[in-house]
């Protein structure tokens, strides 16, 4: 394999949300520098990179207060996502990769460090089907509901005055409990079990680049339920004119904050889906 490292960084305290590890909006973050880096060595255009159309992420271990972390990257050669860019985030001190990032990549140059799909089959896309998720008219489907509001800021964006990816992230989560209580999982009922609100796997679709000064809103609702995970929908949309930027797709879970393993999801949760 033939991976470059294109990032180096430690968890801090303030990146760790009620958990008690990292919060999902900073592995963007981690993922975004270091797409920049492989394209800044690779003369590759570097903000296209950091947030491309697709980067689709799963989280495979947990990252807690003062991990040492890393991220390597490559382009792969073969199979389903020939073209794509995979990157590794590795928490250095335990020797074990915490999570993966797949990024669509537009033109690449001829000559890239390259892997093959057998190689990280572990990293690929598992829940959520690899690709574009196109916009949806959620509301009219009457299953949704507005988790969160915004007025995109300078320190939010980019050179060219685009949101970057970590941002689109940060206001999901921000807004991610109302449609967690909205079907059931409230604050209280967490706090009185000691569980935790978690993402297994996250896919965000950039339809169109949040530029500074938007005012945006998330629309949010369930999509799909099993024994332990369910699937959540939002869209990222202008207050304004209406026009979709983003979709977001995420399988979450329930956590035990002792034991820190899935719990099934309540049978209210079921019956209040069903």
């Amino acid at each position: 394999m033939a991976f470059v490292e294109t990032y180096r960084s430690f968890v801090n305290t303030w990146q760790c949300d009620e958990n008690d590890h990292m919060n999902v909006q900073f592995y963007f973050k981690n993922f975004a520098e270091a797409a920049e880096i492989f394209a800044l060595r690779h003369k590759m255009e570097r903000i296209p990179a950091s947030r491309p159309k697709v980067r689709h992420v799963r989280y495979l271990s947990e990252l807690r207060n003062a991990s040492s972390i890393a991220v390597k990257s490559a382009f792969i050669s073969d199979g389903e996502h020939q073209g794509h860019i995979i990157h590794l985030l590795e928490n250095i001190d335990e020797n074990v990769v915490s999570a993966t990032a797949l990024d669509t990549c537009d033109n690449p140059p001829a000559e890239l460090p390259t892997v093959k799909s057998e190689d990280i089959a572990f990293a690929l896309p598992r829940g959520i089907p690899a690709g574009f998720l196109p916009e949806q008219i959620l509301t009219e489907e009457n299953k949704a509901i507005t988790t969160n509001y915004g007025i995109i800021q300078p320190a939010q964006c980019n050179i060219n005055g685009e949101m970057l990816a970590q941002q689109y992230i940060s206001h999901l989560t921000d807004g991610a409990p109302h449609i967690w209580s909205h079907i059931g999982i409230t604050t209280d009922f967490l706090d009185e079990h000691n569980y935790g609100r978690v993402a297994m796997e996250m896919k965000l679709s950039v339809i169109e680049p949040v530029k500074v000064g938007a005012a945006i809103e998330i629309i949010s609702f369930c999509h799909a339920m099993s024994e332990k995970t369910f699937t959540m929908r939002h869209q990222m949309r202008d207050l304004e004119t209406g026009k979709t930027y983003a979709t977001v797709q995420v399988i979450n879970l329930v956590m035990d904050l002792e034991k820190r393993k899935a719990v099934p999801v309540p049978d209210f949760v079921h019956k209040q889906f069903s």
